[in-house]
């Protein structure tokens, strides 16, 4: 090629260059005699220099204009080839840019071409590439085998040169697998060839590969000689790229050493090289490593800087695999000042990336990170999900590096659990690993990790041993931050025996090599640690100090993770020294820098003891203000948590903070915000399945999609709650015991483990069935999420639940004392305070400490709003504990005997309560009463307590609590329950009055076959809802026929529901409470029963004048019951009841609820429909008799068809069922011939024996055979 056509194209490729974009074909058009092979090799020749210059983009445009003289013109004189050499370019430029799809595709396709031409030379170098892009993605079984392609086509061309580079590249993937033996082979390998060729470059590489592996295992004199000499021969060689990459892994030596000067030194001449050269990737490269010295030193807002201008470099590059790196380092600078929720952001932005990227290693490091994120939130089930994902994949991989890591990190899960011989277990395991593989530093960290646990368990010697031993490594590698953390943990075990002095020596050491470092972040925590010393020695001014030097500069650091403890401990300095003020400032500082929706585990300590502080002197409000704090925080690591079970433990050990605030906010006179308090300890659990379960994502989502999710949902929610029962250890106080239940000591409810088993391979199958809807859900509406934070409700709130004629009343039971809070519908805001002189007098007593007697009576205090409260004395605590423990003993084992005391029982429990005092201020306006037991109170028909002082047995009618209102008596588990079910969104349901049509009724009908009053009760309801009643009788009532497509829609379309057979409640596993269905009662050929507890009520002797077996669950020997074949409390909330407006539970024991000593969360069968979607649930306290629950039934059918609400029907038929006399039983049951039930009357008529009885005599006047039946809803 002559100097004047060179010239030519060189003229012709400034003109494209300079051109618009679209405009090049033009210009080749206009030079014809120009465009042939010749101009496409200057084109690709000039290409490469723009790419050196770091022009990438006027490189990418030559290369592709060059692609395109190929395609239009693919006859010219060898432009097959160089169509593919444009293309092996091509695919190294977009490869540079982290582009691996799109190189990928250029390199197949370039790859195509040369085994076309034949060219094996370039067809080797294609595999090798391609191999890169497999390594960089982490599919590194795939790179291996393109590497080992690489290798034997090489080795066939007689390649030396590319065997050597096939062997560094095979070691590289050995090494990342964390296999050094054999990457260090293979790198050996690489270097005798390098050696035996001259390859002085390829011999550069090698050590610094070597120096590579001898890095990793803590070897860094080994490592430092290696990379040395790298850099020795790559500066005779004037190989200045490799001299500034030499330089960079130096300073990472220096880094791990602690010597951060030296580190900054070695990466600034490693930068300034790169911007010599043009080398911008490197110089980002370098940026991120000046970051992390930055970083390492507490500088975090100038490591910020550093990662973000890096950052700004790889996204100008189009360096996405860099870009990850850099959002990974920035959330690691929000980790650290604790900005948690924008770190997670952050790491899931990088996630994101690697993942479109491919690349398995980084997403497994990001796994890591984000697990981190949990456990510094206190979320350990959810951070050990992810590091064990973290592990699956390093674990498929073959990372054993990534494998020895994540055991370490689940170690830290359970040392946090408190699982410490498990914990220990694990971190061995990560020793053993790293112990293999030479991992020196890896081996210091673990023998840190199991020294805490030997101090967790107070072996402090041992402790001492192993922090020693992490000691002595990290001097040994020079690794002096490594050290200063030791001498810190040596410092804790002196201080823990009490050796002050030694463990201020070791301190001060630990401070003095920080500061060295100029590691600010580890001079704020030894500066609060020396505080703690100075403390406990009683030196409060100079723990002052220190904690305020401490404080400086984590709050000019931004350091906010361990702040919170340092206020903490400051406060705690000025109260003993009696500046309660500048405690409480402290405090609230505290909660500042801590908030509790970032900080719940610092926000809890903070507020409870601020609160606890207060209330000791009786600054109410400022009480009120910390246990708020520390509740919202106990709330916030509720959010975190993954089971219902692990939230419910985390709110039951701080139950004395609710217990404080409600009393604080009492003592300040503010009662409805004490009412306010109460609900956000009771059913929390309940209430945010109400909330989740009717959250849908946004946008123009397919309907087919909604229905997969609330099908999904739902499954999920009703199997992870049965496994958290079934794997619940059962306690020796379970409420079992005092039923006396045959199954004591098991929680599986009977359920062997194959079965369980079978549950939790169903739940995994659901929820990975769930997550694939989520990440197409995503693609609508990438904000949506199954779960949102349920705000408490407020006083104002619970007020608008009230009409003018309706009154609440809400107990609350603490350790000691009873409270009752009635709030009166329809009363304006007014404050009640001065008016009340008992208010007056207990805020003084409370205020100056006035003795106040024990046994005096329990005060009665009004707030504003129409709320009052009223308090019992410690000794009616204990009556009511001693009265249900007799009330179910006698229940359990003497049926007979409970009968003849239940009014008794009733009249105990009126007196406990007060009840005649607290509806004392109910006149007449208020027609509607709404009763919220708590705990132990839900197992009583509070609905029945009587109001007068008539002895029980007198045989009279005595006035009952539902009497007094005349739209009658109704329960719920919560005022937010009743707010949340209230404002359910509901489908559309037909009218009976304006359309004339009879509501669509669904009934399952004795499907046991002993129930004889079960089917004519049934028979008797069910002609006033035809043609649109569906009922499953006897046989017909099995599970799988409540499964098929025909009756389950009839099942889920069904407005009225009422299921007319046995129930029992499972005080051992509330989940596994059944409603026993077709089938479900079998006989086994040992005899021996299983599954859930038979009922251990005596068969009760029917009286002279009533026959009909007892409803409840008297199972012969021999007999059992198929869970499997019964409908369980847990299976119940998979249903899904749209268009229900009531369900009724003609069985025993279907209204009972699990109790405990600590928080309440209402569970029992009726909450399973009201979760379907229910809104209102008739149900039992009691095993029932058949005759009289088939009459009350009957009943109540008919006063519903005239009452103007359920709950005013059921006080009707209960009324009627305890005055009805025989004469007016038996005109009853003698209708008229038109009444379309008057056959089935006739036949209950026939099994009413009621002898010689005189016709006034009432024979249902006894509570047992109505009272048992409550209405619970809105």
């Amino acid at each position: 090629m002559d100097e004047q056509r060179l010239n030519a194209y060189i003229q012709l490729i400034e003109a494209i260059l300079g051109c618009p974009s679209g405009e090049e074909m033009d210009i080749l058009q206009a030079n014809p005699e120009l465009v042939d092979a010749g101009l496409v090799q200057v084109m690709r020749a000039e290409a490469e220099i723009k790419m050196e210059l770091g022009e990438l983009k006027a490189a990418d445009r030559l290369l592709n204009v060059g692609i395109k003289i190929v395609t239009a013109n693919y006859s010219l004189p060898t432009l097959r080839k160089a169509e593919a050499d444009a293309l092996l370019q091509q695919g190294f430029q977009q490869y540079q840019h982290s582009e691996y799809s799109q190189a990928w595709e250029s390199l197949q396709q370039s790859l195509a071409l040369y085994e076309a031409i034949g060219d094996k030379a370039n067809i080797a170098l294609c595999w090798g590439q391609l191999g890169c892009i497999e390594r960089d993605r982490g599919n590194w079984d795939e790179a291996e085998r393109l590497y080992q392609q690489y290798l034997a086509l090489s080795t066939e061309l007689g390649d030396r040169s590319g065997m050597a580079t096939s062997w560094g590249l095979l070691g590289y993937i050995q090494n990342v697998r964390g296999n050094w033996d054999e990457a260090e082979r293979l790198y050996q390998q690489y270097l005798a060839l390098s050696t035996e060729l001259g390859d002085r470059s390829g011999m550069a590489t090698s050590w610094g590969q070597l120096g590579d592996i001898q890095n990793v295992r803590g070897n860094w004199d080994e490592a430092e000689r290696l990379y040395q000499q790298s850099l020795a021969l790559r500066t005779e060689l004037g190989d200045r790229k490799g001299m500034a990459t030499s330089w960079g892994v130096l300073g990472d030596i220096q880094r791990n050493r602690g010597n951060w000067d030296e580190a900054e030194r070695l990466f600034q001449q490693c930068l300034a090289i790169e911007t010599e050269l043009g080398d911008r990737s490197g110089m980002a490269t370098s940026w991120g490593q000046l970051g992390d010295i930055q970083r390492n030193r507490g500088n975090w807002d100038e490591a910020e800087r550093l990662y973000q201008q890096s950052l700004a470099l790889r996204t100008e590059l189009g360096d996405r695999a860099g870009m990850a790196s850099s959002w990974g380092q920035l959330g690691d600078i929000q980790r650290n000042r604790g900005n948690w929720d924008e770190a997670e952001r952050l790491y899931q932005q990088s996630l994101a990336l690697r993942t479109e990227l491919g690349d398995r290693s980084g997403m497994a490091a990001v796994w890591g990170v984000l697990g981190d994120i949990q456990r510094f939130r206190g979320n350990w089930d959810e951070a050990e999900r992810l590091y064990q994902q973290s592990l699956a994949l390093s674990t498929e991989l073959g990372d054993k590096s990534g494998m020895a890591t994540s055991w370490g990190v689940l170690g830290d899960i359970q040392r946090c659990r408190g699982n410490w011989d498990e914990a220990e277990r694990l971190f061995q395991q990560s020793l053993a690993l790293r112990t293999e593989l030479g991992d020196k530093s890896g081996m210091a960290t673990t023998w840190g990790s199991l020294g805490d646990i030997q101090r967790n368990r107070g072996n402090w010697d041992e402790a001492e041993r192993l922090y020693q031993q992490s000691l002595a490594l990290s001097t040994e590698l020079g690794d002096k931050s490594g050290m200063a953390s030791s001498w810190g943990l040596l410092g804790d075990i002196q201080r823990n025996r009490g050796n002050w002095d030694e463990a201020e020596r070791l301190f001060q050491q630990s401070l003095a090599l920080r500061t060295e470092l100029g590691d600010r972040s580890g001079m704020a925590e030894s500066w609060g640690l020396l505080g703690d010393i100075q403390r406990n020695r009683g030196n409060w001014d100079e723990a002052e100090r220190l904690y305020q030097q401490s404080l400086a500069l984590r709050t000019e650091l931004g350091y906010k993770s361990g702040m919170g403890d340092v206020y903490n401990e400051l406060a705690f300095v000025h109260q003993h020294s009696n500046k309660i003020s500048e405690a409480f400032a402290a405090w609230r500082a505290g909660l500042a820098a801590c908030p509790p929706n970032r900080f719940p585990v610092e926000a809890l300590d903070i507020g409870s003891r601020l609160g606890n502080a207060a209330f000791d002197i009786k600054d109410w409000q400022t009480a009120i203000e910390g246990y708020e704090a520390a509740i919202t925080a106990v709330e916030t690591s509720c959010t975190f948590a993954a089971s219902n079970q692990e939230k419910q433990k985390r709110r039951t050990a701080q139950i004395g903070v609710y217990e404080k605030l409600v009393q604080a906010c009492i003592n300040s006179g503010d009662i409805g915000r004490a009412l306010a308090s109460v609900e956000r300890s009771k059913s929390r659990n309940l209430i945010e399945l109400l909330a989740n379960r009717d959250i849908y994502p946004k946008g123009d989502i397919p309907p087919e999609i909604l229905t997969q999710l609330d099908t999904l949902r739902r499954e999920v929610t009703a199997k992870q709650q049965l496994l958290e029962t079934l794997d619940r250890p059962t306690t020796t106080n379970s409420p079992s015991d005092t039923l006396g239940g045959d199954s004591r000591g098991s929680s599986s409810g009977g359920l062997t483990p194959d079965a369980i088993e079978t549950i939790r391979q169903e739940y995994q199958k659901a929820e990975q069935k769930l997550n694939k809807l989520l990440d197409i859900i995503k693609t609508y509406d990438p904000t949506f999420s199954l779960t949102q934070r349920v705000e408490p409700i407020k006083f104002s709130e619970i007020q608008g639940l009230l009409d003018e004629h309706t009154a609440l009343i809400e107990w609350y039971c603490t350790r000691e004392r009873i409270y009752a809070f009635v709030v009166l519908g329809g009363v304006k805001e007014r404050n009640f305070l001065l008016k009340n002189i008992k208010m007056l007098l207990f805020k003084l007593s409370t205020l100056f400490n006035f003795p106040q007697k024990e046994d005096s009576e329990p005060p009665f205090l009004r707030g504003a709003g129409g709320i009052s409260v009223w308090i019992s004395t410690p000794e009616a605590y204990t009556q009511l504990q001693e009265l249900r423990q007799t009330y179910l003993d006698t229940y359990a084992q003497k049926k007979s005997h409970w009968e003849e005391q239940f009014n008794h029982y009733l009249h105990r429990l009126a007196d406990i309560l007060h009840i005649s005092e607290l509806i004392a201020p109910l006149t007449d306006k208020y027609r509607q009463l709404i009763l919220v037991p708590y705990r132990d109170l839900h197992l009583f028909p509070l609905h029945i307590l009587p109001l007068d002082n008539l002895p029980p047995d007198n045989g009279s009618n005595p006035q009952y609590l539902a009497d007094k209102f005349a739209d009658g008596v109704k329960y719920a588990p919560s005022c937010q329950f009743l707010q949340k079910v209230s404002r359910r969104n509901r489908k559309d349901i037909s009218d009976n009055t304006s359309n004339n049509t009879s509501p669509r009724f669904f009934a399952i009908q004795n499907p046991t076959e002993d129930l004889e009053y079960a089917d004519l009760e049934v028979q008797a309801i069910s002609p006033a809802f035809q043609p649109h009643a569906r009922i499953l009788p006897k046989k017909a009532a099995s599970k799988a026929a409540l499964k098929e497509t025909a009756t389950a829609q009839d099942f889920q379309g069904a407005e009225y529901i009422h299921f007319a057979g046995h129930g029992a409640f499972n005080f051992v596993s509330p989940l596994l409470s059944p409603l026993v269905l077709a089938g479900a009662v079998v006989k086994r050929e040992d005899g021996q029963t299983e599954s859930l507890p038979r009922e251990n009520h005596p068969e009760p002797k029917p009286e002279p004048e009533l026959t009909g077996n007892s409803r409840y669950i008297p199972w012969r020997k021999g007999k059992t019951l198929d869970l499997t074949l019964c409908y369980t409390l847990g299976e119940l909330f998979q249903l899904d009841l749209p268009s229900c407006r009531l369900v009724i539970l003609s069985a025993c024991e279907t209204g009972l609820v699990d109790f405990s000593p600590e928080l309440e969360e209402y569970i029992s069968l009726g909450l399973g429909f009201l979760y379907a979607g229910a809104p209102n649930v008739i149900c039992s306290l009691w095993a029932v008799n058949d005759l009289s629950t088939a009459i009350l039934m009957v009943k109540l059918y008919e006063e519903m068809q005239i009452q103007p609400s359920i709950t005013l029907a059921l006080k009707a038929a209960q009324q009627w069922m305890r005055t009805v006399t025989k004469q007016e039983l038996i005109n009853w049951l003698n209708p008229s011939e038109s009444q379309e039930n008057a056959p089935i009357k006739q036949k209950l008529r026939e099994n009413v024996h009621l002898g010689f009885k005189p016709s006034h005599y009432q024979p249902y006047q006894h509570p047992k055979h109505w009272g048992a039946f409550c209405a619970i809803g809105v």
